[in-house]
């Protein structure tokens, strides 16, 4: 198959030539006032680079051992 008759196969969900909905998140999160620390940024869509996305996941100690 062509890769473009491949991608076709995908379910819509997975095809990148899908036409996604349009974001209905707000462009800008009002945090409840708060004294100190920080609001967790619900919003699905992420801003920046793929290292800023990630960061929650990449800090601290790490492993490539398989889990037993």
């Amino acid at each position: 198959l062509k890769p473009k008759e491949l991608l076709q196969t995908l379910p819509e969900k997975w095809n990148p030539l899908s036409v996604l909905p349009k974001d209905h998140e707000p462009d800008e999160l009002h945090p409840p006032d708060i004294n100190e620390g920080i609001t967790f940024d619900h919003r699905i869509t992420t801003r920046g680079s793929l290292a800023d996305a990630f960061r929650i996941f990449t800090q601290g100690e790490t492993s490539n051992a398989i889990p037993q």
